[in-house]
């Protein structure tokens, strides 16, 4: 049996709700690579210029070449780091079997603007992810001439 190419979209948390058109206009923007075992994909301190959303297998997270963390399947890296042009606070390593759906900086972009729903959980995970994000975007001080 061969599968629609939006199938294995449909079975991801991130794009949970989707209807068959915006899943569609994912499967558009996005690139699908197997990643061989314990090749780093992205690295520490380096511009996050990608999204990667495990499909399987998994990533690991190491900060100055220690293991922190892991992305599992129906996991995502670190949006925000992507939308903001952050230097990445870890280097991304690929575990055995892993395959993962790439979206670049762009191609997200319009992810978020055109696919409802989207936006909503990336910005979910951005809060539950990075609770230090709140109080420092209460400081940030007006532009000139603008009241608070």
């Amino acid at each position: 049996m061969v599968k629609r190419p939006t199938a294995h979209l449909e079975d991801l948390p991130l794009f949970a709700g989707c209807s068959r058109r915006q899943l569609q206009e994912v499967h558009r923007a996005i690139e699908v690579l197997d990643v061989d075992d314990d090749r780093i994909i992205a690295r520490q301190g380096a511009r996050a210029e990608e999204l990667f959303v495990v499909v399987t297998g998994e990533i690991r997270l190491l900060r100055d070449g220690r293991g922190e963390a892991v992305v599992n399947a129906g996991q995502w890296t670190d949006p925000l780091a992507v939308l903001v042009r952050r230097a990445r606070d870890h280097s991304l390593v690929a575990g055995a079997g892993t395959r993962v759906l790439v979206l670049g900086r762009r191609e997200l972009t319009a992810v978020i603007d055109c696919v409802a729903g989207v936006g909503r959980r990336l910005l979910t995970t951005i809060a539950e992810a990075e609770p230090t994000v709140r109080p420092r975007l209460l400081l940030v001080q007006p532009a000139a001439g603008m009241s608070r």
